[in-house]
């Protein structure tokens, strides 16, 4: 029997829905993307979602080819939320289930938008001038002074294995969604 980490996210459902039925006797265990890292690497699930950026750690894990979450433009589930103008922003508080959309927003800051100034980037819940969300959580947020999609950058979680990997019929999954 495998275990997977999978996510309690609405954009994971075409990647879970089916495990069970492509890979009988499969057990689901619901994290965050920060979350199943540490599952993976502590040996308490065979594969699962992990954020695109820890895959490039050591850490023996392979991407299951076919698998992963991705957008053709924006998605409403990736965001970067800012109570003023982007180029006003100087504190932003980071999802703390996310090391992904953490980063690239990070990136994005310096390097797309071209933002100069310091900006502190915290794990804290406290007042900050921005925010960044993922998942249902951003899908449920209100409206913001700027809104920015981070899902156009098209850097998304990916299903990985580690040791030995689960059989997963990828093309059988593709045709019945």
């Amino acid at each position: 029997m495998y275990k997977f980490a999978v996510l309690p996210y609405l954009n994971s459902v075409p990647l879970v829905q089916f495990l069970s039925e492509v890979c009988p006797g499969a057990e689901l265990i619901y994290r965050t993307p920060r979350g199943t890292l540490s599952e993976l690497t502590g040996g308490r699930v065979d594969a699962g979602i992990v954020p695109a950026v820890d895959y490039f750690y050591p850490n023996g894990l392979d991407i299951v080819d076919g698998l992963g979450i991705c957008a053709d433009g924006q998605v409403k589930s990736v965001l970067l939320q800012c109570k003023c103008p982007l180029d006003r922003v100087r504190t932003i508080n980071l999802d703390p289930a996310s090391r992904t959309s953490n980063l690239l927003a990070a990136v994005l800051l310096k390097e797309h938008f071209c933002i100069r100034q310091d900006v502190d980037l915290n794990l804290g819940s406290g007042d900050a001038d921005a925010c960044v969300i993922i998942g249902d959580r951003a899908l449920r947020a209100k409206p913001t002074t700027e809104t920015y999609d981070l899902a156009a950058e098209r850097i998304f979680p990916q299903f990985v294995a580690r040791g030995r990997r689960p059989y997963i019929r990828t093309d059988r999954m593709a045709k019945e969604n």
